[in-house]
């Protein structure tokens, strides 16, 4: 429904309603169609009082103005109002005025008292009309101004398309419609004789599709016996773009329409309708009676033209309207022929709804067929027709679109529409993208040229058109089998004729062309929202108008932010745009800066040497932008500012790295740039992304880049995309990388970075906007499947609910469908309603009633939740509202009862008083109160809700799923229970977690390789510390690892800051103690104690290599120590520090220390218990290698591959040798340490030891 012209205006429906009220305009624009005030009768000074209330009522909202300025009238060439009044007022025979008030006369109509005295009021002219576009051109929401009769003098339409607005006539037959198009008009009103007010003869249904030819590419408007959502998608279909309906809102709740002449509608046929030109002077439909009859009588006068019929006749206008119930008989009332549908006062809300209800009835049945309207993983699929999950698979972080011919001419302002960028055809007969100011045309060859051969590719661009361009360029369902035949499951789109316009020299022209491109890409990506993802484009016009760009792109759903390389106003490091990276981090909307959109590394430039050179040299603006951001502060100031650089290639990036570190340490004072905390390097490491596809090196430099910074990408179309070979070229380029590393870049870096709906979250979007989402049988049966879908996909955590649109989340049952189809009123018209029929308890699995779900679901409420939206909201956990959306049980007024859960659980969940509140009164509920009561858990703005809800539902995604699902489990089980009969099922329910493996994030990883080597990670956060649960993995790991012939060595090492920073003090059951010490005063021994796993470590027999990049601190010393070589760095640190703590030493160090470093290194390193630098471990023989940190893990794979290569028997065996009685000896090292540990632990030293540990302090001992 939702029409080009729709989009233009931002409106929701292409409802158009003309009227000279501006309550029914306000209404009517609130409620998604667009009101249009007839401002013919209003003085200027009135006009602007009328508009600034409709300005107060309609907030940010589109509305219209209509005036008069016929193409002919008598004195036309007069501009000024008070000479051409009097020119007109002189010429009026006295026989017409006498003929109209003797009229009233014989119909008992009094006179004025003051008869005579009154002056002509003149209007439907040019002098009358112009003030009234002046001043609805001063009001910002005015975005369209009609003509009602003619087309505009020309000043008047370059007045209003130079102000950016649109400005339409009406017309009565395809030859008006051609003046309107020789005139350039934004718009035409094609209106069929059945219309009410001025009218031509041509009947509607002939007319419109003529208008419609005659057009072109000017969007028509279809007036003139329009009453019903039937008609209204009669008139669609004949390719127009919207409804101007006028009689339809003369007998609204909210229409001045006076109660006689409201009457007179209500009662009047279809058939008591005349054009007449008695009042005007131009032929006019109105009701039929004795004012027309009497001046379409032969003998009496003749109308005159206007407008001097409309001032003979004022008088007696006024004597009517001064004594209504007298005029009955003769009252001017114009309205078309569907007065015969107006028989009873609705509001004009309900108008527009039904409408559009009756529209989407009409839709159905002539299609035959429903589009699918539940999306899962937060988007909506036409094609398919049923629920989509966005596919596992690679999300491409770079692709690209070549803009198709309508992408900026159709959507730019009006008044830069002739210099759009446009295709033009080319003397060689191709044709290119020419953008006015610009030297050179972009070849549409080189935009579209994935999967050619370089010869091919070179002869298709000789001969080039657009017709030529793959539509999976251009179009978003086209584009996804492309994507498929790739292994691609979505793709961030980049613009491809807008890099070019980044370095327009126009800002206001680049800013206009942006602003279109916008618009269409949201259309675009809106086509296939599983698959393709859009980054909007912002000239940068000021500081404050990229700002306002930011918030448009995420009310836009876009997820990012295509930069200009080069800025307007100073450079990105200037403080001046301090506020704008302050906006992107709050928005966290990444900001991305591509290839060949800054002078530097731009094509135009003429190379040195080889035109080649060019090429080579493209990635260095983007260089110039890492380091400008860098060292310029910004990332210092703005520490979780997102920047990409894409298209860039990343091999290149450990080397920039360097290079600035080692510029920042030989220029630099102390090392230190100035404004700087850190290095060049870290800034980088935290704040850069890069894009890439054809880059081996990236891989192959993971140990000096955190892959977690590394996005891949496929570029299609543009000829350097590595479509349709991705596959096999990423097969090729990752053959050594692991599992997580592989993972992260092709999806979860992309995913994460833009914020995309993929990674344990599924999200189910009820998308029927133009029916407030209301529950159909198609929804009830795809929502049914969804939850079950959801339900059994073990990869799948958390689920989002929301609804399309920002009007409603769900506006409950849509009883117009269900309740003839359970009533057999009506038979079912596809299996939707076929399966309903068949299976009821669909209704009650959509809602979450008798339906066994214990995943969490998270609702993201953006408009009204009424009915079964208040209901279907009650069954989920955790609930984000909009500032705008509405709640309640409505049910009640209608004679019927909540019957999808709310009657159980409302009472439950909000105190029994307020439940009885909402259940028996049936109003609605303001977000703000939903809070209040506790139905709803935040309120947070509409364009945060989305990504708001993401992250709650991500951090739930986060946590152990079977921990997660238990704890909603043991809630709805207990839920209502005695204390007595709850409690046992919380016992079980915890029991059965505790015995799983999954009851927390996993605490290590561990993989075999082809070289033999075995690598073993400590994945518990940060700082790796160890608990019980840990320790056992790792012995276990071990073990099989010893049973396992493939491996023949082991690589130790950790992710997060530190190998292991010893025991968990929070884990102690026993508050001050680290955890599961200080448990073997029963003698107990080494029994079920952490120690002896840290025996079954020693006893392991295959060689372990450890990378220790980080710290090693207490027990993680103890475990750097079982293995047999360690390589470290300058960012290790090592020390036994459990003096500082107030115990022994323990995990087996009193024997392993001095047997590494000797007695008096490790006297010197037990008794202060301080920290050893990688240095001085490297020197005393705790490292065995030592190099920077970007090489540890590199250098211990090497090493534990090295041992692997040699005979693994001979290894065990010189193993075994050397070490002897390890084991044992550890063992009887830990009885002591444990002997000790467990006294000394209850001294007040050891507390204090503890609380000063982790409170990060010096502890104060004092012996006790």
């Amino acid at each position: 429904m939702q029409t080009d012209l729709c989009k233009k205006l931002g409106i929701d429906f292409p409802i158009f309603a003309f009227t000279h009220c501006r309550d029914v305009v306000a209404a009517v624009t609130n409620a998604g169609g667009i009101g249009v005030l007839g401002a013919v009768g209003f003085r200027p000074e009135q006009l602007a009082i009328e508009l600034d209330w409709i300005d107060e009522h309609v907030g940010d909202r589109p509305y219209g103005v209509d005036v008069i300025i016929p193409n002919k009238y008598q004195g036309q060439d007069e501009k000024d109002e008070e000479k051409l009044r009097t020119m007109i007022s002189a010429a009026i025979p006295q026989g017409h005025r006498d003929f109209a008030d003797e009229l009233l006369d014989a119909h008992g109509v009094p006179r004025l008292n003051n008869e005579g005295k009154t002056t002509d009021r003149l209007s439907m002219t040019e002098a009358t009309s112009a003030p009234l576009v002046d001043i609805a051109l001063q009001h910002d929401n005015v975005k369209l101004i009609a003509n009602a009769l003619g087309t505009p003098p020309p000043e008047i339409i370059r007045q209003i398309q130079d102000s950016g607005r649109m400005v339409g006539a009406l017309c009565g037959s395809p030859r008006h419609a051609k003046m309107h198009v020789d005139a350039s008009l934004d718009f035409i009103i094609a209106q069929g004789g059945e219309g009410g007010g001025h009218t031509g003869e041509i009947g509607s249904m002939v007319l419109w599709p003529e208008v419609v030819d005659v057009a072109g590419d000017i969007p028509v408007i279809a007036a003139g016996g329009i009453g019903s959502g039937r008609q209204m998608y009669a008139a669609l279909a004949m390719g127009t773009q919207g409804v101007w309906c006028g009689s339809l809102w003369l007998t609204v709740a909210e229409a001045a329409t006076t109660p006689i002449e409201k009457e007179l509608l209500l009662a009047a046929n279809s058939n008591e309708t005349i054009r007449s030109a008695s009042v005007t002077g131009k032929p006019v439909r109105m009701l039929k009676n004795a004012w027309t009859e009497a001046w379409d009588a032969g003998n009496n006068p003749q109308s005159l033209d206007a407008p001097m019929q409309m001032m003979a006749v004022g008088n007696a206008m006024k004597r009517m309207r001064r004594f209504p119930e007298q005029s009955r008989e003769l009252m001017f009332v114009p309205v078309g022929q569907i007065v015969g549908r107006l028989n009873h006062v609705m509001n004009a809300r309900d108008v527009v709804m039904q409408l559009v209800e009756e529209y989407l009835e009409t839709s159905d049945r002539m299609n035959g067929e429903h589009m699918s309207v539940i999306g899962i993983d937060g988007r909506y699929d036409e094609d398919i027709g049923r629920p989509q999950v966005i596919p596992a698979g690679i999300i491409s972080a770079d692709g690209h679109i070549c803009e198709p011919p309508n992408c900026y001419v159709d959507f730019i302002e009006p008044k830069y529409r002739e210099d759009a960028p446009r295709i033009v055809e080319q003397e060689d007969g191709t044709e290119a993208f020419v953008i006015p100011g610009m030297k050179k045309p972009i070849a549409l060859g080189f935009i579209d040229g994935a999967g050619f051969g370089v010869r091919e590719r070179f002869d298709r661009a000789k001969k080039i058109r657009f017709s030529d361009i793959r539509k999976a360029a251009y179009d978003g369902p086209a584009r996804v089998p492309f994507m498929d035949q790739d292994g691609l499951a979505a793709e961030i789109i980049y613009a491809s004729v807008g890099m070019g316009l980044c370095m327009h020299k126009d800002p206001l022209y680049k800013n206009a062309c942006m602003q279109a491109y916008n618009q269409w890409l949201q259309s675009m990506c809106a086509d296939a929202p599983t698959r393709i993802f859009g980054l909007a484009q912002t000239a940068v016009l000021s500081v404050d108008s990229a700002i306002a760009d930011f918030r448009k792109a995420k009310e836009m759903n876009m997820v990012g932010m295509m930069m200009p390389g080069d800025p307007i106003h100073e450079d990105y490091d200037h403080p001046d745009y301090d506020a704008l990276w302050e906006c992107a981090t709050d928005l966290d909307l990444p900001v991305c800066f591509h290839i060949l959109t800054g002078r530097a590394g731009s094509l135009h430039v003429k190379p040195r040497g080889h035109a080649m050179n060019s090429f080579l040299g493209i990635i260095r603006a983007v260089q110039d932008i890492v380091g400008l951001m860098v060292l310029g502060g910004v990332f210092e100031r703005h520490p979780n500012l997102k920047l990409v650089v894409a298209e860039s290639d990343a091999g290149w990036i450990p080397h920039y790295m360097h290079r600035m570190d080692h510029a920042a340490k030989i220029h630099a004072e102390d090392g230190i740039i100035k404004g700087l905390s850190q290095l060049p390097s870290e800034y980088v490491k935290n704040n850069v992304w890069a894009t890439f596809q054809d880059d081996r090196t990236a891989f192959e430099s993971l140990h000096m880049i955190d892959y977690k910074h590394l996005l891949w990408a496929s570029d299609f179309p543009h000829t350097d995309s590595t479509w349709p070979e991705s596959l096999a070229l990423i097969a090729d380029q990752t053959a050594k990388l692991n599992d997580d590393q592989l993972q992260a870049i092709l999806r979860d870096n992309t995913a994460t970075l833009f914020n995309l709906p993929a990674g344990g979250v599924a999200y189910l979007t009820m998308n029927r906007p133009e029916r407030r989402n209301a529950l159909s049988p198609q929804m009830i049966v795809e929502m049914a499947n969804a939850w079950r879908d959801f339900r059994g996909d073990d990869n799948m955590r958390v689920a989002i609910l929301t609804g399309t649109g920002d009007k409603a989340f769900c506006a409950g049952a849509d009883l117009g469908l269900l309740i003839p189809l359970f009533s057999r009123a009506r038979e079912p018209d596809d299996e939707f309603d076929e399966a309903l029929i068949k299976d009821r308890s669909l209704m009650q699995i959509a809602l979450l009633r008798d339906f066994e779900l214990y995943k969490p679901v998270v609702a993201a409420v953006n408009g009204f939740a009424l009915a079964g939206g208040t209901e279907i909201l009650q069954a989920t956990d955790f609930r984000i509202s909009a500032p705008t959306a509405e709640f309640g049980l409505t049910e009640v007024s209608r004679g019927i009862v909540p019957g999808g859960g709310s009657l159980v659980r409302l009472a439950r969940q909000i105190p029994y008083c307020k439940a009885m509140e909402i259940l028996l009164l049936g109003e609605r509920m303001p977000a703000e109160e939903a809070l209040r009561i506790g139905l709803i858990n935040e309120i947070v703005a509409a364009e945060n809700l989305q990504s708001r809800a993401a992250e709650v539902a991500g951090r739930i995604a986060e946590n152990g799923p079977l921990a997660v699902a238990a704890c909603k489990e043991a809630v709805i089980r207990t839920s209502g229970l005695a204390l007595e009969q709850a409690f046992p099922i919380e016992t079980e329910i915890s029991a059965r977690i505790m015995r799983t493996e999954a009851t927390s994030k996993p605490k290590l990883k561990v993989a075999l390789d082809d070289d033999h080597v075995a690598t073993v990670e400590l994945t518990n956060g940060d700082y790796n510390f160890f608990d019980m649960e840990m320790l056992m993995g790792l012995a276990e790991a071990f073990e099989t690892l010893d049973d396992t012939a493939a491996c023949r060595a082991i690589l130790l090492c950790a992710s997060g800051k530190a190998f292991c920073a010893g025991a968990d003090f929070q884990g102690g059951k026993n508050g001050a103690n680290p955890a599961g010490l200080g448990n073997l005063d029963k003698g107990s021994g080494l029994s079920g104690h952490l120690y002896e796993q840290a025996v079954r470590l020693f006893a392991t027999k295959k060689p372990i290599v450890a990378a220790i990049h980080g710290a090693a601190i207490g027990g993680g010393l103890g475990l750097a120590l079982v293995a047999d070589l360690r390589v470290g760095c300058p960012q290790t640190r090592m020390a036994a520090n459990f003096t500082q703590l107030g115990i022994h030493p323990g995990f087996g160090l009193s024997f392993t220390l001095p047997r590494i470093v000797g007695q008096q290194s490790a006297y010197d390193m037990f008794y202060t218990g301080r920290r050893v630098t990688g240095e001085e471990a490297f020197a005393i023989g705790l490292l065995d290698q030592f190099v920077d940190q970007a090489e540890v893990r590199p250098v211990a794979q090497l090493k534990a591959a090295q041992i692997a290569g040699a005979a693994p028997q001979a290894v065990m065996s010189v193993r075994e040798t050397l070490r002897g009685n390890f084991a044992e000896a550890v063992r009887n090292a830990t009885d002591r340490e444990l002997s000790e540990q467990n006294w000394l632990l209850r001294t007040q030293d050891a507390a204090e030891g503890v609380r000063a540990v982790s409170e990060r302090r010096a502890g104060k001992f004092t012996g006790n």
